[in-house]
């Protein structure tokens, strides 16, 4: 029995609704507007290969301001409500009955989900706001490289930070299919799971080419000061 359903039998009809409700959203903004985006935030990483400018034209720059602004806004928005609603999965949630490896999926689940809270409010904050408040621009391609390819930690994040953004994911997609009903049969949620292993794998070769990129092309860049 999941965490929501498990909740809900305790729960007055309207009250189950709306937690029902909610739980859908939290499903739904997870993977299709914060999920989407993430994804192709990573293939917009590869442009690293392609040099600094080809890199900030794809990654920095937008033909429009406003619109950027209130593009990241409604990301943000989408992401916290995903991170309220998860958090408060873990605080109910108890692993299934499922041996060994439904079990390993379910912890996987939750240790990446709180391992990215921490990678994405990082990410956004050094990569995004702080260089937009200090200096009125995102951060630039020399500055994201050489912290890449001579701050050993930095670089240590990331690769950890792509493999759980790869993970939860794919992941996801498994849960979100299975919760909103669209396989429910054995034989459909096996290949959902193949599916699901294919989109990790897809999504771990880009990332950690696009951070391959990022850390060869630091090589020549002089060491950050801080």
């Amino acid at each position: 029995m999941s965490a929501d359903a498990a909740t809900a039998t305790a729960l007055s009809p309207a009250a189950a609704g709306r937690q029902y409700t909610l739980a859908k959203i939290g499903s739904f903004v997870g993977l299709v507007p914060a999920g989407i985006w993430t994804a192709f935030h990573l293939w917009h990483q590869l442009a690293a290969f392609n040099g600094p400018d080809a890199w900030a034209r794809s990654v920095t720059e937008f033909p429009n301001r406003d619109g950027e602004l209130v593009g990241l806004g409604l990301l943000l928005l989408f992401i916290v409500w995903h991170i309220v609603w998860g958090f408060r999965r873990m605080r109910l949630g108890k692993p299934n009955g499922y041996q060994y490896l439904g079990n390993a999926r379910w912890w996987l689940q939750r240790i990446t989900a709180l391992g990215l809270f921490f990678f994405i409010g990082a990410h956004v904050w050094l990569a995004k706001l702080e260089p937009l408040v200090e200096t009125g621009r995102p951060e630039t391609f020399q500055d994201l490289a050489a912290h890449m390819a001579h701050h050993a930690p930095t670089l240590f994040v990331y690769i950890l930070g792509v493999a759980a953004v790869a993970y939860h994911l794919g992941n996801g997609l498994w849960n979100f299919c299975f919760s909103f009903g669209i396989v429910t049969s054995q034989r459909g949620l096996a290949w959902t799971t193949r599916v699901a292993l294919l989109v990790v794998a897809v999504l771990l070769v880009i990332g950690w080419l696009a951070v391959y990129a990022l850390w060869h092309a630091g090589q020549p860049f002089p060491a950050p000061l801080d």
